[in-house]
């Protein structure tokens, strides 16, 4: 449901098809779990993985996808990448990108409280795209239940659940692994943690 809404949503924004959605992840060993194999499955999208390092953390993940979006635009195969991450360290790759003729629009979700107007994504970041499109709050509300607060008996501590998915829940990639899911489309210019790229 989320990758279709994004796949709709960028397809009316440029007036391409999608070449290929990218999807960045981290995994142990960069072993594909089931929930990386049900990814991989759907049309057109590719699960590409960093590694989860021995504290917990990924590795790799940020600069794979540099390097696919620096790829991409290297050789022409898209016009326009739609970038779903807010991850500082992605600039400089944006930046690159966009030097050699690629358009780069920053997906991002809505926080009129915030500076940018956006949720978690660096200002630098926010600097280097060509411009921001905000995602739907329907999109979002329909594929995660919104966070609830729970008070623990005897405490007053309140804590908020993770939000879930909206559909019957998939085993998915450990903890802290959050993937990011990148939208590629081929075509004339006009145009996912992940990429997207439209292209000819």
């Amino acid at each position: 449901m989320l990758i279709a809404g994004i796949v709709s949503i960028t397809r009316d924004n440029c007036n391409l098809d999608p070449l290929r959605i990218y999807w960045y992840d981290a995994s142990r060993d960069g072993v594909l779990s089931d929930w990386h194999k049900k990814i991989s499955l759907l049309d057109d999208v590719k699960v590409r993985l960093g590694r989860i390092g021995v504290n917990g953390q990924r590795k790799g993940v940020d600069l794979r996808l540099g390097l696919d979006l620096v790829e991409v635009a290297r050789n022409g195969s898209a016009k326009v990448a739609y970038l779903l991450s807010g991850d500082d360290a992605l600039a400089e790759a944006v930046e690159a990108a966009r030097d050699l003729g690629m358009k780069v629009v920053l997906l991002a979700l809505e926080d009129k409280n915030r500076y940018l107007g956006i949720k978690s994504v660096a200002e630098h970041l926010a600097y280097k795209v060509d411009r921001i499109l905000v995602l739907p709050q329907e999109l979002i509300f329909s594929t995660f239940t919104p966070a609830t607060r729970a008070v623990v008996p005897g405490s007053e501590t309140v804590s908020e659940s993770d939000p879930q998915p909206a559909t019957t829940p998939s085993p998915g990639p450990g903890p802290g692994s959050g993937p990011a899911p990148a939208t590629v489309t081929p075509g004339d210019a006009g145009r996912q943690e992940g990429h997207a790229h439209h292209g000819q």
